[in-house]
């Protein structure tokens, strides 16, 4: 039986071959390695390789690793994802608090309160029902 290291998430490294594999292993044990044709499939023999290995469910954190120019364009889109999304959760909050200030306390019908937001009348229901 192979000895558990400490910790209960294990890293999985990944890099990218000359012929376009994803080889993948496993920082903790050098003994856990797979490849993959695709990022998904790699993941998913690292997956199976790790809990043959440890004999149990395991929880794996990635390191994808690629040059460094890649790297950094992607983590940039990554941050803007964040910005956007956190920009929309802003918005939604925004726009329910808006419906319910012109339709509860303006009184205005909801096609109207529709109108001045720029907005559906089926959303702005939606909005209210939230």
């Amino acid at each position: 039986m192979t000895q558990r290291p400490a910790s209960e998430v294990f890293t999985a490294i990944f890099e990218r071959d000359e012929d376009g594999y994803w080889l993948v292993r496993l920082r903790e044990e050098r003994g856990v390695s797979t490849f993959g044709k695709t990022l998904e499939r790699a993941r998913f023999y690292i997956a199976e390789a790790a809990e043959l290995w440890y004999e149990r469910p395991v929880t794996l954190r990635e390191e994808i690793r690629l040059p460094r120019e890649i790297k950094q364009s992607v983590t940039r889109a990554q941050r803007e994802r964040d910005r956007v999304a956190a920009a929309q959760e802003a918005s939604s909050l925004a726009n329910r608090d808006a419906a319910h200030r012109l339709v509860d306390d303006a009184h205005l019908p909801l096609r109207d309160a529709a109108a001045v937001l720029g907005l559906s009348h089926q959303r702005v229901a939606q909005l209210l029902a939230m």
